[in-house]
């Protein structure tokens, strides 16, 4: 891999950076017997740039690379990276996890591949800045304290999620007009940003039991009830784990509401995961 890096570099090939990044990706892959598409995978083992590497990887293998610039990708990443504060926990190595899980299981399931890829690079984007700049306190505490997030956000009290739609805006430039979304047309742009600001206001916990209660009464369909069972609350998690049939993902993906209900179920499946993954 070394010699193809350089080969490349002598004849100016515009794939020497992304040899070199494979390289580097390989390389931290083969310190770990797990990988991107394993469940297991455990970020704690890798540095904050190896992980920046991962996600170049998570975009590229989603097919996102084919309609953004890999080195636009690559700059985005990295400043999710370095706009994340060193908190015990809402920090780099918990927004990379939540990304990674919701690869896994987007993957696994068949959601990610029904999407279209502007649907895929706004869940991946909304993924990585659901929690950028967090304080490391919850809304709760910024309420009752009112502190300084309150000032923009008032009595609001979902006042960190508007605040991390905030960061990702400036993040992805000016509205989405310039950086990693600088190529799209304003139509397309104004979508995608719709998608990352519903999906991140949807990982707010506090609206957690609506979405279990919609959750409830979508999978009381008839197309979700398999056969002699009384009820379907577990096909969701069917779904999740890539056990959920044809059928299924198609109902849920042809209505546009539900289509949006399933994204947002994804990310907020993966924002919770870490309670059933080793340590």
């Amino acid at each position: 891999q070394a010699w193809r890096w350089e080969i490349a570099r002598s004849v100016g090939s515009s794939d020497a950076d992304d040899l070199r990044r494979g390289w580097e990706l390989n390389s931290a892959m083969m310190r770990s017997c797990a990988d991107i598409r394993d469940i297991s995978f455990n970020a704690i083992q890798f540095s904050p740039d190896e992980l920046v590497e991962f996600c170049v990887a998570m975009f590229r293998e989603l097919g996102i690379s084919q309609i953004i610039d890999v080195q636009c990708i690559q700059n985005f990443v990295a400043g999710v990276k370095d706009s994340m504060r060193s908190n015990p926990y809402h920090n780099w190595q918990h927004v990379f996890d939540v990304t990674q899980t919701l690869f896994v299981l987007g993957m696994q399931s068949g959601l990610l591949e029904r999407i279209d890829p502007l649907e895929r690079l706004a869940i991946v984007i909304a993924s990585l800045c659901h929690d950028v700049d967090h304080p490391g306190v919850t809304n709760s505490f910024i309420l009752k304290h009112q502190a300084y997030i309150f000032d923009n956000y008032g009595i609001n009290a979902d006042c960190l999620e508007h605040h991390h739609i905030d960061k990702a805006d400036c993040m992805l430039g000016l509205d989405g007009r310039e950086g990693l979304l600088k190529n799209l047309s304003d139509d397309v742009r104004e979508k995608v940003l719709d998608n990352v600001h519903r999906l991140i206001l949807a990982t707010d916990m506090a609206r957690h039991g609506d979405y279990v209660k919609r959750l409830q009464e979508v999978l009381t369909k008839p197309e979700f009830i398999p056969p002699n069972a009384k009820s379907s609350l577990g096909d969701f998690c069917r779904i999740c784990s890539g056990n959920a049939s044809a059928a299924q993902l198609d109902v849920l993906l042809a209505d546009p509401e539900l289509r949006k209900f399933s994204m947002d179920l994804l990310l907020k499946c993966a924002d919770v995961s870490n309670v059933f993954k080793s340590a």
